[in-house]
């Protein structure tokens, strides 16, 4: 690691762990330390703002894990409240790679990120996906969904890998973002930004919590059938005594009595093979 330009740059001779911690320190966002354009600290700023707010809400969602039979409306509804905020940073982050890739040259002189951290995105962005697709799907199928067997086994499993990227990520950026977050907020511009463009920001993020929270209230039918379904064992024993009708679709009933008796088939006949 050596210091050009006041700027930190590390050299790739120095393992990951070294350069990750001197990474982490550093309070203003790249574009800001290289004097880039407008657009360009734009753009950054945006990316910063959004992933401040997305890990705010991510700690939300990851606090309902250890109840998760207890928690699981807030789970889902958390969940939905991230999406909006979610899609903005994945398409601004786009935005960003497609405009850097495509040789811009305001973008070409800001740079690109810290190699490690360019290796991981793509590995990042298809888990993240997966992660939250899988849960709005689950979601919207019900308890009861026959894609809930391999789903529900995906998302767990997406889940851990999701979570050493993010944490991998938060430590590499949460610094810089939730200072250029806080700037925004208090309307104070980095060098070269408008504080119209930080209000701006901050709108929008406010715009799309409340798309956010109009899909959970939009939703809570799918939400509550999954409250239900997790409250039944406890409520009143074996969820086979209790009537399926109140947690399950007709489809479903069709779908798993179907299967109950191909079972049963397969049973008997190995039965009298035997």
């Amino acid at each position: 690691m050596h210091y050009k330009g006041g700027r930190m740059h590390f050299d790739s001779t120095d393992s990951l762990f070294d350069n990750l911690l001197p990474h982490a320190r550093q309070e203003r966002l790249d574009a800001e330390v290289n004097h880039a354009s407008p657009r360009v600290v734009g753009v950054s700023r945006s990316v910063a703002f959004f992933g401040a707010l997305l890990l705010l809400l991510i700690l939300a969602e990851l606090a309902t894990i250890p109840l998760i039979s207890k928690t699981i409306g807030w789970h889902i509804a958390i969940g939905l409240v991230i999406l909006p905020a979610l899609l903005i940073k994945i398409g601004i982050n786009g935005y960003r790679a497609i405009a850097y890739y495509r040789q811009s040259p305001a973008f070409l002189e800001a740079g690109a990120p810290w190699l490690p951290l360019r290796l991981l995105s793509l590995p990042f962005l298809v888990t993240t996906l997966i992660v939250f697709g899988s849960g709005v799907e689950m979601t919207f199928a019900g308890p009861s969904s026959f894609s809930l067997t391999f789903l529900d086994a995906a998302h767990i499993l997406f889940s851990i890998i999701w979570l050493l990227l993010f944490g991998f990520h938060v430590i590499a950026y949460a610094n810089r973002s939730m200072r250029s977050a806080g700037r925004d907020l208090a309307a104070i511009p980095a060098r070269g930004a408008d504080p119209s463009r930080a209000r701006l920001r901050t709108l929008a993020a406010l715009i799309a919590i409340a798309f956010g929270i109009a899909l959970a209230i939009q939703f809570q039918s799918p939400i509550a059938r999954w409250e239900r379904a997790f409250a039944a064992p406890a409520a009143v024993g074996p969820l086979q005594s209790h009537p399926a009708p109140a947690y399950y679709s007709a489809q479903s009933l069709q779908h798993g009595r179907a299967r109950i008796a191909e079972h049963l088939k397969i049973s008997r006949k190995l039965q009298s093979q035997g």
